[in-house]
């Protein structure tokens, strides 16, 4: 966005988009160019400054009342963010969708996460400690704070509030299957 006097530099809250050089960089371009530079948009600022310096604002096309990121991330152009808004409801169920639908980015198969050099998650299997045994493997069930029972490799898995357990009670996750795999 362009002042008088200076250049203040913006970016998209809650979203994150491939960089250049990876796949999908062209059309995230594409789709921002598109979708708002023709536009009056919206802005409010959800942080004055990141660590780039960069305001980060969330932006709400005026004529159609529709949400950017949102829309970014139902689309597969771009991905949540979840550490920034703290898995928002709304965003999570675009990506759930879009990665369901393989639309955009979630097609390719490459790991944007990883390039970002995050390091790589590992499934936990605890043992359990028998003295007559010896150690005995077993699984290691989260149960969120309402009751929802998932398996490791789940995109819940250790997410939010809950605890980790080999006797899990609860309902199970519609995604994993919970105590019965899918």
């Amino acid at each position: 966005m362009q002042s008088k006097d200076y250049l203040v530099r913006m970016r998209a809250w809650g979203v994150s988009f491939p960089k250049r050089g990876q796949p999908g960089f062209e059309s995230a371009l594409a789709f921002t160019e598109k979708r708002l530079i023709s536009t009056k948009p919206n802005l409010v600022v959800k942080r004055e400054f990141d660590e780039q310096n960069y305001k980060v604002v969330e932006i709400e096309y005026l004529e159609q009342n529709i949400n950017f990121s949102k829309e970014a991330i139902s689309l597969g152009i771009g991905w949540h963010n979840e550490k920034e808004t703290g898995r928002f409801g709304p965003f999570l169920m675009a990506q759930l969708k879009a990665k369901r639908l393989k639309a955009g980015i979630w097609s390719s198969g490459f790991n944007y996460e990883i390039s970002e050099s995050q390091p790589t998650p590992k499934p936990r299997l605890p043992t359990l400690y028998d003295q007559r045994q010896g150690f005995i493997p077993s699984l290691s069930f989260w149960v969120t704070s309402f009751g929802k029972i998932h398996r490791p490799g789940c995109s819940f898995y250790e997410r939010g509030r809950g605890k980790l357990t080999s006797k899990p009670q609860g309902t199970d996750c519609r995604i994993c299957g919970g105590r019965k795999p899918k």
